[in-house]
């Protein structure tokens, strides 16, 4: 009998996904059944990673203002900014 050789091909690592499970609110759900449901997006986990990497992207964002405040590196071009990153979150809850 001959042996069966499976290669998996360098670009699968890249691609590789983690499925978690995650409990939310039925609100939340329906939310997301109508954003898909109106074509604006195509399965729930894609506008769950959406929202997950905005969040990671803002809560880096903040630190790194929280590091120029903190060191006195102020720009007038980020003036506003670290109240922005507070406030963003606030906002959304």
């Amino acid at each position: 009998m001959r042996e069966s050789v499976y290669c998996i091909p360098i670009w699968y690592h890249d691609a590789m996904t983690t499925q978690i499970a995650v409990r939310l609110p039925e609100e939340l759900v329906d939310e997301l059944d109508t954003l898909i449901a109106a074509g604006l997006d195509t399965s729930r986990a894609s506008v769950v990673e959406e929202a997950l990497r905005r969040e990671l992207r803002r809560r880096l964002w903040e630190r790194e203002v929280q590091r120029l405040v903190a060191t006195g590196d102020t720009y007038e071009d980020l003036a506003g900014m670290h109240e922005f990153a507070l406030g963003t979150a606030a906002q959304a809850d």
